[in-house]
């Protein structure tokens, strides 16, 4: 053929074409092209945690994955890579494996018992909250486009099992918390350097540090505190002030007066109440009475 067409794949049976190949082949050339899924489950103790990742490379024929454990300052890890082949979109690879349970809510990432390392684990995470994007990623290199991915994020809860040593240890909701987060799109720093380009100009400022985190209630319900952004952008700081939905929005540090002391608000579920302060949310959850005693 002078003008190849992809291979067909289950996938092309169903009306989700958005170019016009199949689901084999992504819309352009570059070999930085990347789709990913990172998982990771953490016991409330602190005393075990789960790593898992898995990328698919369309323009390189390669599928590879990483699941591990960390224990302490110990940690284990098994990596796994195949070639696309005639099965681009089976998500399993060796003892590896990423299933979607139910779309946007609950996935399953595991590591098969293995001749590798002594770890082995089947986490099912469900959400607690619905899925939220990242801003775009878009880093340009003179005039050259360096980068172009989308990511979305997703807090949750657990459960399961896993293996170190021979020792299993049961993943409840109760005892463990689960965070993940999916992207695709040419992606920074994917294989070696590429051969015959400019040199890349350093880059003078973009550095940010998130952590998603899983708070809850003594109830059992769910909820956050604060937000923090990292950026040099004056732009993008006051558009997250007036955009976020929560009690406060710290900008590149942690604030060096007392909290309780100042406003922290209470939208949605976040904050401390509706007043100003730890110790006016105590008291307008704090009814007053007035009472008297005979003097002898």
């Amino acid at each position: 053929m002078t003008n190849p067409i992809g291979p067909l794949t289950p996938q092309d049976e169903g009306f989700n074409h958005q170019i016009i190949d199949t689901f084999a082949v992504v819309s352009q050339g570059d070999l930085a092209w990347t789709e990913k899924v990172c998982a990771m489950a953490a016991a409330r103790d602190g005393s075990l945690q789960l790593g898992f990742g898995l990328g698919k490379y369309n323009n390189r024929n390669v599928m590879d994955a990483y699941a591990g454990i960390s224990r302490g300052v110990e940690q284990i890890t098994v990596r796994s890579s195949r070639a696309l082949g005639a099965d681009p979109n089976t998500t399993v690879i060796g003892p590896i494996r990423y299933e979607i349970v139910e779309p946007l809510h609950s996935v399953r990432f595991v590591l098969e018992p293995n001749d590798v390392q002594p770890i082995a684990f089947d986490c099912l995470f469900e959400a607690a909250f619905p899925p939220a994007f990242e801003d775009r990623t878009h880093i340009r290199s003179r005039n050259r486009v360096a980068a172009e991915l989308i990511r979305y994020h997703q807090i949750g809860r657990c459960s399961g099992w896993v293996e170190v040593d021979g020792e299993r240890t049961e993943l409840t909701p109760e005892t463990w918390v689960s965070t993940r987060d999916h992207s695709w799109g040419v992606r920074y720093c994917v294989g070696l350097p590429m051969e015959g380009l400019e040199p890349q100009a350093g880059s003078d400022a973009y550095h940010f540090f998130w952590t998603p985190s899983y708070l809850e209630r003594g109830d059992g319900t769910a909820y956050g505190l604060s937000s923090s952004v990292c950026t040099n952008r004056l732009d993008y700081i006051t558009r997250f002030v007036s955009e976020l939905q929560v009690g406060s929005v710290n900008v590149r540090e942690v604030p060096g007066f007392r909290l309780e002391l100042t406003p922290f608000g209470g939208i949605k579920d976040s904050g401390l109440g509706y007043k100003e302060g730890v110790q006016e949310a105590m008291k307008s959850f704090t009814n007053l009475k007035t009472y008297s005693l005979p003097w002898p």
